[in-house]
């Protein structure tokens, strides 16, 4: 036999109806907003990848800092620019005086790149023996203000009558 429909309020298609459309809205209304999103994402993809093709652009110092990089590129970027200063023509120019200048011994070299500083550590003979080493420093092209930061008597376990030093100079990067 044949199933009989004898509900005949309207009250339930109704209440059907008004939460059908309600929930069609509301589904509209989020996927509107998720392809909003996506545009705005693809936007901003598109802009790193024009921004990664013309360097130039961003080597400027009043750069904006870009969201999108990544710690791990940013890290690189400092490493490669730290590998890119002039450590040949530090390095070089010490050894140029220190084989000019016997008596002085350097005994530890400390580069600042960010300052453009190096503070050297050494010992040598005496007095005169250390400032012709000054004067020799102030020589070299890559050097400039270098300055003796203090000198003491060296600890007489290891030499005695020797001067221990320190010298700053500004590095020329």
């Amino acid at each position: 036999m044949k199933r009989l429909q004898l509900d005949f309020s309207p009250h339930r298609a109704r209440l059907r109806n008004v939460i059908g459309g309600a929930a069609l809205t509301v589904c509209l209304l989020a996927g509107l907003a998720l392809l909003a999103s996506q545009r705005n994402l693809d936007q901003r993809i598109t802009r790193y990848a024009v921004q990664q093709q013309q360097p130039w652009k961003r080597m400027g110092s009043h750069a904006k800092r870009d969201p999108l990089m990544l710690p791990e590129e940013k890290q690189s970027r400092e490493a490669q620019h730290a590998l890119d200063l002039p450590w040949n023509a530090l390095l070089g120019a010490l050894e140029r005086v220190q084989s000019a200048s016997s008596g002085v011994h350097l005994l530890s070299v400390q580069p600042n790149p960010a300052k453009g500083e190096v503070v050297l550590g050494g010992e040598a003979e005496n007095f005169s023996i250390l400032m012709n080493y000054v004067k020799a420093l102030r020589a070299q092209p890559q050097f400039y203000d270098v300055v003796l930061v203090n000198q003491r008597l060296a600890p007489e376990t290891t030499s005695q009558g020797r001067l221990a030093f320190t010298l700053l100079a500004q590095w020329k990067t």
